[in-house]
C-alpha cells in the first residue's frame, strides 16, 4: 500500500434532500428527453449542457476549497 487511507465517510441519510441530488432527479426526464440526439450528435446539446451548469453539476468536481457543491453529512 502506498499510506493513503481509503475514505470511509457515508452518504447522509437524508440524501435524496441534498440540492445535487435533487436537481439530478428533475433532470431525469429532461436527459431521457435527449437521449435519441446524444447518441446521433454524439455530444450534449446546449440546451442541456446549460440546464446541468445551472443545476451546479461542474462545480461537483471543483475542490471544495474553490467553492464546490458538496452533498452535507449532517
Amino acid at each position: 500500500m502506498d499510506g493513503i487511507a481509503a475514505e470511509t465517510e457515508r452518504l447522509p441519510e437524508d440524501i435524496d434532500a441534498q440540492p445535487a441530488v435533487e436537481a439530478a432527479l428533475a433532470l431525469k426526464p429532461k436527459l431521457r428527453d435527449y437521449a435519441e440526439e446524444l447518441e446521433r450528435e454524439q455530444r450534449f446539446p446546449r440546451a442541456l449542457y446549460e440546464r446541468l451548469r445551472e443545476a451546479g453539476f461542474y462545480r461537483m468536481v471543483v475542490p471544495r476549497v474553490l467553492g464546490a457543491i458538496c452533498v452535507s453529512s449532517s
